[in-house]
């Protein structure tokens, strides 16, 4: 069944965050707490009279998410070179640890299919919306089960997880799959914070760039 969402609804959640945060109102504090903070128990009393907030339930990540091994998508040779076109990346700090003009086992990932990798070991992520290739086999490649879903909104969902890894294991089969988090039943509530959520991230992004550069 559709349901609408409105910009109060989305207004109602980051003044949710910000209480729920103790008068932390920072965009970055609000694009990772948004998936935990929207259920109408976490929402003071006196925000629910804005607007109706439609149901969440309870599903595990290894119901959202789909993985694929990265095996096909390792990079042979170590000889980067800026002006090779296919980054090689880790879900790690760095992200891109240089760039490779090998042709085969390219994982084309596109804004229309994009990917989010998640390190094994220690459980970081990014998303990625270009093709490329990993350095590791500690990686697992996450698509969404059911592509009506919106996948930022998900990769939100996976930034959110509060876990830190106490010992060298895969953790997504033995762990994260099982985890349990809330998410809309309603498709376009979901997309709706999705979509809003990617855009905060991507002006995020943009005032760090322009802070290092005038940094300068």
């Amino acid at each position: 069944m559709a349901c609408e969402v409105s910009l109060q609804s989305l207004l109602a959640t980051l003044i949710a965050i910000s209480v729920a945060n103790n008068g932390n109102g920072s965009a970055q504090v609000a694009g990772r707490c948004i998936a935990y903070v929207r259920p109408a128990t976490r929402i003071p009393s006196a925000l629910l009279h804005l607007v109706p907030m439609p149901a969440w339930e309870q599903r595990k990540l290894g119901e959202l998410f789909d993985y694929e091994q990265p095996q096909p998508y390792i990079v042979r040779g170590t000889e980067y070179d800026d002006s090779f076109p296919t980054p090689v990346l880790t879900a790690g700090q760095s992200f891109v640890l240089g760039y490779t003009n090998e042709k085969q086992g390219i994982k084309m990932a596109s804004p229309e299919h994009p990917v989010i990798i998640f390190d094994d070991f220690t459980t970081s992520s990014h998303f990625v919306d270009f093709p490329f290739k990993v350095k590791s086999s500690a990686i697992k490649l996450l698509t969404l089960r059911d592509k009506n879903e919106d996948i930022h909104f998900a990769y939100q969902v996976l930034q959110n997880i509060a876990y830190t890894p106490v010992s060298h294991e895969r953790h997504w089969i033995s762990k994260f799959a099982t985890f349990a988090t809330l998410m809309p039943e309603c498709k376009s509530e979901m997309q709706a914070i999705g979509h809003f959520m990617s855009n905060l991230d991507g002006l995020i992004t943009l005032h760090q760039r322009k802070r290092l550069w005038f940094a300068k």
